[in-house]
């Protein structure tokens, strides 16, 4: 007996902590890519994003600090929803850390070992009667005709 639990310990302490980085497009929750990631210390959300990306080429526009266009996704005026005189959305990409939504930008968070998630969604912000109401609203629980087909 002793000798199992000093083997679990020994596997223990050489467990390598990994965490999962996903891609959300705008139409389904189901990802475009997911991609489980082995902790790398010092590294920021936006550092290990572009590590994914650029392993599975796949094609953005962007730094660390975040991104305007993934999978070729809608930037710049074609990324507006114009709903009438005085409400609109305006989509792009947001991220989220184990369910958590940060203030900041990617390169400003760090990566920790107790990271299980990192959620990269093709959100928007909500404009309605002069000021911004919400932002960084997940776009495929809406599905917008202007980028999902019905």
């Amino acid at each position: 007996m002793h000798t199992y639990f000093a083997l679990f310990c020994i596997l223990l302490s050489f467990q390598v902590n990994a965490f999962e980085v996903q891609f959300v497009g705008p139409c389904s929750q189901q990802p475009l890519l997911s991609q489980e990631v082995k902790f790398a210390e010092g590294m920021n959300v936006g550092e290990v994003s572009l590590m994914v990306l650029d392993a599975h080429q796949i094609p953005y526009q962007g730094v660390s600090a975040g991104f305007n266009q993934i999978f070729g996704s809608a930037i710049g005026l074609d990324a507006m929803e114009v709903i009438s005189n005085n409400e609109m959305m305006a989509y792009g990409w947001c991220f989220e850390v184990d369910g958590e939504i940060p203030e900041v930008l990617a390169d400003k968070v760090p990566v920790k070992k107790t990271t299980k998630m990192i959620s990269w969604f093709y959100g928007y912000a909500h404009y309605f009667n002069g000021e911004w109401v919400a932002q960084c609203l997940k776009s495929h629980l809406r599905r917008p005709v202007k980028f999902c087909q019905p």
